[in-house]
């Protein structure tokens, strides 16, 4: 994988993913929550946060990296649709120049244990997880998104990967043992990532 440029973090809240990067990265933060935008701008003055969609399109060439953290389970069909648009346009601005872009997706795997985990999760922490998530997506759901959205036969796909790995450790790394008990028998980790390289 090349060299990090700059960070597009889709669903940035105030940055806290952002944090994670060095300092000579470009870093931006797409978010339509004005209040979560304005504390990013304070926690992290050197990041650039937004709601505008079509800046972003024009950052194309300080954007090497894309990352939707646990985000598109939380949006509808459209606004997913709208997002994953801009992200066609930033990858198809970037291959006509040569460069490569790196997107990186997380969202709960529903054809997992994930179901039994978000009650779970909705009991103890009374988030109510299950009326968050209005998308609901499976690895093959989420391939067949990517693709159709992105209309990747226009762009030099170098690589399309989706896997999944454990979620009750992101709940607390006291509870390994919950997945790798459910991980044994179901053979499947309980989030899709999906890693695309264009």
């Amino acid at each position: 994988e090349s060299d990090i440029v700059g960070v597009l973090d889709i669903g940035s809240g105030p940055g806290v993913f952002l944090k994670f990067f060095e300092n000579n990265t470009k870093l931006f933060g797409y978010d339509i929550a004005e209040k979560q935008l304005s504390a990013g701008r304070i926690a992290l003055p050197e990041a650039c946060f937004t709601s505008d969609l079509e800046f972003l399109i024009s950052k194309h060439k300080q954007i090497s990296h894309i990352f939707a953290i646990e985000l598109i389970e939380h949006i509808d069909k459209e606004n997913f649709n709208k997002i994953m648009h801009v992200v066609s346009k930033i990858i198809k601005l970037r291959s006509e120049l040569g460069m490569n872009t790196f997107l990186h997706i997380t969202t709960p795997n529903y054809s997992s244990a994930w179901p039994i985990i978000e009650k779970f999760v909705d009991f103890v922490t009374k988030m109510e997880y299950g009326k968050q998530h209005i998308s609901k997506f499976t690895p093959k759901i989420l391939k067949s998104a990517i693709i159709d959205q992105l209309n990747v036969n226009n762009v030099n796909v170098k690589n399309i990967e989706i896997g999944t790995f454990m979620g009750f450790t992101w709940i607390s790394k006291y509870l390994v043992f919950l997945d790798w008990i459910l991980i044994k028998v179901l053979k499947k980790g309980h989030l899709c990532y999906a890693k695309c390289v264009f």
